[in-house]
């Protein structure tokens, strides 16, 4: 078989986000340079030979008003991002912002930054994982035929925020297999649990940031309240980096060597934490597992090295003025990879302390 089709370009259909990163990069730095950028592209090359309304140009254009085209295309992209507080625009000249790096370091699409920069700190928890689940980096997952009795069973299913009535767009299968896996609910279908790795494994990248953007948010705007929001953020990236729900009975499954039918039998076993399979003997462990020794040794070994345990304490020294003191009480371990927070706020919204790796 013999036959030809010309490779076309999808690079304006993404020039907001490759210009957000080529400037948080300095790479481009004023208008000029962005123009120049944009010539040496395989999208500009085709553009000139084959301009048509695939890269919103006019057939039979000539080379001058090509350039001119894409001269108001890059412009207008580069004044959207201006509009969001992603760049600066003086004159002619560009400059990132803190929320521009923080779009290029995630590899965030435009359309979610805009989503994020719209949150007004006062989110719910279930809004907060309604702004991930809205994110454009979900929507190549597309809901099928097939699919929608097999979602409304897990709807039906005990998940922590069932969705009204039946599953009928893609937001709600992004949800629902979301709350499943977090659920520790079975999923039926291979394909199923082929793209529920892949939305974890996005949703924890997305989670980071909105978390991160948060951060940033607080740090620059003084007015701006974001206590509930931020907590809220904060326990949703531990549950995506867990995989489970925070108050999940099926914490067992951080544990090294242990997966879903052994976190299971704990679980049957009234051993739904961290804390009481760590008070538990280790001959019992593996009874309870039907493993053989010295397996419940080397489980509570993993379980002292891995997780720190803290003792908060709080107390009130005068009416403006409150002392929190936290111990970590096993302090002979090491703990490598371990993410501590520390967060306080107050009933009217106010973030009153974050501190990291205390």
């Amino acid at each position: 078989m013999n036959g030809k089709k010309f490779v076309e370009s999808h690079f304006h259909k993404y020039l907001t986000e490759h210009l957000n990163a080529e400037i948080a990069l300095n790479t481009i730095q004023n208008f000029d340079i962005a123009m120049n950028w944009i010539r040496s592209t395989f999208f500009y090359v085709r553009a000139v030979r084959n301009p048509s309304s695939k890269y919103e140009l006019q057939p039979r254009m000539d080379k001058d008003l090509i350039d001119r085209k894409i001269e108001e295309m890059c412009l207008r992209q580069i004044k959207e991002l201006q509009k969001n507080g992603l760049v600066i625009l003086n004159g002619m000249n560009l400059q990132t912002t803190v929320y521009g790096k923080l779009m290029s370091k995630y590899y965030l699409s435009f359309e979610t930054m805009k989503l994020f920069r719209q949150i007004k700190g006062s989110e719910t928890y279930l809004e907060t994982i309604n702004t991930i689940v809205k994110c454009k980096e979900f929507s190549d997952f597309v809901i099928r035929a097939n699919e929608k009795g097999i979602l409304n069973q897990l709807n039906g299913s005990p998940i922590r925020f069932p969705i009204r009535g039946r599953i009928r767009s893609n937001e709600d299968k992004i949800s629902c297999l979301i709350q499943a896996v977090f659920g520790n609910l079975t999923l039926p279908t291979p394909a199923l649990i082929q793209e529920s790795i892949k939305i974890i494994r996005i949703g924890d990248r997305l989670s980071k940031c909105l978390l991160e953007y948060l951060r940033l948010r607080q740090s620059n705007d003084s007015k701006f309240r974001c206590y509930k929001a931020l907590l809220n953020a904060l326990t949703i990236v531990k549950c995506f980096h867990a995989k489970l729900w925070e108050n999940s009975e099926f914490a067992s499954k951080q544990i090294r060597k242990i997966g879903a039918v052994h976190s299971s039998l704990l679980v049957n076993a009234g051993k739904t934490t961290i804390k009481s399979i760590s008070e538990t003997d280790a001959r019992t462990i593996e009874s309870i597992l039907n493993l053989s020794a010295p397996f419940g040794n080397e489980l509570l070994l993993n379980i002292m090295i891995t997780y720190p345990t803290y003792l908060l304490d709080i107390s009130l020294k005068s009416e403006n003025v409150i002392q929190v003191h936290l111990k970590q009480l096993n302090e002979e371990y090491i703990y490598i990879g371990s993410h501590t927070v520390l967060i306080v706020g107050d009933s009217l919204n106010n973030l009153l302390l974050y501190e990291e790796n205390v």
